[in-house]
């Protein structure tokens, strides 16, 4: 579903799709392993947004970039748990919004996350890509199906992976955005009725009127509903909650959690 790539060099390892597509499409999210951030940043921290040390994270940007290859890139969103997916475009930049996509090559569409759902997709012909920050604000106010329209491709065509992000046995919520949920599932008309809701979603916890929802399973309800094979969708196997050696967490460590990043590109 997902596979480590390490560089023993820098320290660096990052988390990508293990999906059938080339090496032109470069698709991963970054861990805390290795970076210049101290004390409660320690890692490989992202997140200019945070409290850590700006020169720390510029110095974790550049480390990133020169081991990896990355292109570079100074297009990023302001991101606002919105349902806005918008192109790279010089006009967008810094845009409040919460996904970006690209048919250029070596432009990357680069997503902070820190529990959140980083979900990155291309085509079958790998000639576009999108990626999207898919917090349950986002999910729930069609932030995926807005992005996938914005590519204008066959959803049978389309190949997606969910990147690392808060599992269910971590994610508690109340009973109101569960009920928000359960009716936008309600919703879902490509799918069968029996489907739109499975039980397992959300399991009630110890805490009265609260539930462990699967974020993972929300966002391939609304992936299959718009027609993309579930043979097609790759990941969510990781927690950022449970895992405080290798990813940063805002529910387990508030603001002294650093941020990751999700990249996609077109490579040339």
């Amino acid at each position: 579903m997902s596979k480590i790539i390490k560089d023993d060099a820098s320290g660096l390892e990052l988390i990508a799709p293990n999906w059938p597509l080339s090496s032109r499409i470069k698709a991963f999210t970054t861990t805390r392993k290795g970076g210049s951030s101290q004390g409660d940043f320690a890692g490989l921290n992202f997140g200019l947004s945070t409290n850590d040390d700006p020169r720390s994270v510029m110095a974790n940007r550049d480390l990133l970039y020169k081991t990896f290859n990355i292109p570079p890139n100074d297009f990023f969103l302001t991101q606002i748990h919105s349902n806005l997916c918008v192109p790279i475009l010089p006009k967008w930049n810094h845009a409040g919004a919460d996904a970006s996509y690209t048919d250029k090559i070596n432009t990357p569409s680069v997503i902070l996350t820190a529990d959140c759902l980083p979900v990155l997709i291309t085509n079958r012909q790998e000639n576009i890509v999108t990626g999207i920050h898919a917090g349950w604000r986002s999910l729930l106010m069609d932030v995926i199906e807005n992005s996938v329209a914005a590519l204008k491709q066959d959803p049978q065509d389309l190949f997606v992976w969910l990147g690392p992000a808060i599992s269910q046995k971590a994610f508690e919520i109340g009973l109101e955005v569960k009920s928000a949920f359960s009716y936008r599932n309600t919703l879902l008309q490509n799918l069968p009725a029996a489907d739109r809701n499975p039980e397992n979603l959300f399991i009630p916890t110890k805490n009265t009127g609260k539930y462990y929802a699967d974020i993972y399973g929300l966002a391939k309800l609304r992936l299959q509903n718009l027609g993309i094979p579930l043979s097609q969708i790759y990941g969510g196997d990781f927690c950022t909650y449970s895992d405080p050696d290798r990813f940063y967490s805002y529910r387990r460590d508030g603001n002294k959690s650093g941020r990751l990043a999700s990249f996609i590109w077109i490579d040339a």
